[in-house]
């Protein structure tokens, strides 16, 4: 994941600080980095809150969401 490598460089932030910072460990967060681990819906909404890093960056999966429920709500 792209957006947590420039994060960390301009932050001058290791991983292992980030992965304390967002709760999870460095080998987690090289893995999302890496692209071998997707960033799940709750982890990508805990980073925006504590590092105001847009979740929808992290996790496609929340606009989906995000429609269907408003297409919910228009259908009420």
């Amino acid at each position: 994941m792209q957006v947590i490598q420039v994060y960390l460089n301009q932050q001058g932030m290791s991983q292992a600080e980030f992965g304390r910072k967002v709760g999870v460990g460095q080998t987690m967060v090289q893995q999302w980095i890496s692209g071998k681990r997707p960033i799940s819906i709750v982890k990508a909404l805990d980073i925006e809150a504590t590092c105001s890093i847009d979740a929808h960056l992290l996790n496609n999966e929340i606009s989906l969401l995000e429609d269907r429920l408003r297409a919910r709500e228009l259908s009420k």
